[in-house]
């Protein structure tokens, strides 16, 4: 069972321009480990201190972080009826800081 993934409005501003900056293949590849386990070790993950919820990030490149945070629990998509373990909430992937509103 995989983590179903959405984007916050930042996060797909962000990926326009990683996009524009040839860093598509890269967040394809991050975001497919993503969905099958957000919180496996290696692609340099490193847990985030001082958010909520818990939140990771995966190093894109060297100035570029793909920023997120999970929450497990099962979940149904009542659209397609495929069950989930979680959600994964892509919040940055284009810089290395993201702020808490």
């Amino acid at each position: 069972m995989r983590y179903r993934v959405r984007f916050l409005k930042q996060a797909k501003k962000d990926y326009e321009t990683a996009k524009k900056a040839g860093c598509a293949a890269k967040i394809a590849e991050l975001l497919n480990i993503v969905r099958n386990n957000p919180t496996e070790a290696g692609n340099s993950v490193e847990k985030l201190n001082g958010y909520k919820k818990p939140t990771y990030s995966r190093r894109i490149d060297q100035h570029n972080r793909l920023i997120y945070d999970v929450s497990v629990g099962e979940q149904k998509d009542e659209r397609t009826g495929e069950t989930y373990k979680g959600l994964v909430r892509i919040l940055s992937m284009w810089g290395h800081n993201y702020k808490t509103v």
